[in-house]
This record gives C-alpha cells, sequence and structure tokens, in this order.
C-alpha cells in the first residue's frame, strides 16, 4: 500500500500534499470489500470511489469500464 501511494508522492516532490491521509492532503479512496493486505485479489472488490470530492457507487466505475471497453474497438 505503501509503495502505491506515498512512494509515488515523495518521487514527485509532492509528499506535503500526496501520499498520505490526512487533514489538507488530496485523495481519491477506493472503498473495497475486503482487505488487500489479506488478499490481493480483494483490490478488484471495488464497492465506491470519492473522486474530487464526489462518491460513486460501483455503479459508476462499472458503467465508465463498459463505455471505455466500447470507444477502444
Amino acid at each position: 500500500m505503501r509503495t502505491a501511494t506515498l512512494g509515488p508522492a515523495e518521487f514527485s516532490g509532492r509528499s506535503d500534499e500526496l501520499g498520505t491521509v490526512q487533514a489538507g492532503n488530496f485523495a481519491d479512496p477506493v472503498l473495497l470489500d475486503a482487505n488487500p493486505l489479506e488478499n490481493i485479489r480483494s483490490t478488484r472488490k471495488i464497492v465506491g470511489v470519492m473522486a474530487r470530492g464526489r462518491y460513486f457507487d460501483r455503479l459508476a466505475p462499472d458503467a465508465l469500464l463498459e463505455r471505455a471497453a466500447r470507444e477502444s474497438r
């Protein structure tokens, strides 16, 4: 988890605003149905996503994925 969050923020020189969950930082968290530390496949069990301060339930990402698949054909 740290490698995917704090590492890139530090590499880009933006760890003061990215890479950790704390007041004042930017974040687009993903809500999962299971713990990815127990099973990495849990990263595919997405329940919702916060993006730019808006919550999207599972149906919204599914619709975006379907649209992307149609447009890439």
